[in-house]
């Protein structure tokens, strides 16, 4: 979804660019709809880099809790073990 909406900003920004040097929109215009334009896509690349920390974040703690079941499973294993003997 991002990144759709990250390609969308950029392909309005390089249509202004070109209607600019087409002469289709005076530099005023083209001023006040590439600050906007730039502006959103700094924001979106700023929702975008948060995503990518809540996704390693998680990518961590799935790691850990996994780790945790292996060492209890490897605990329980050794305590059975021990009591059949």
């Amino acid at each position: 979804m991002q990144a759709q909406a990250l390609k969308t900003l950029k392909d309005q920004y390089d249509t202004l660019l070109d209607m600019s040097t087409r002469k289709l929109v005076d530099e005023e215009t083209f001023i006040e709809k590439s600050a906007k334009l730039k502006a959103e896509l700094k924001e979106l690349h700023k929702q975008q880099a948060e995503t990518n920390e809540h996704t390693e974040d998680w990518y961590e703690y799935t790691a850990g809790l996994i780790s945790k079941f292996m060492n209890a499973i490897g605990y329980c294993h050794c305590v059975i073990i021990e009591n059949i003997l």
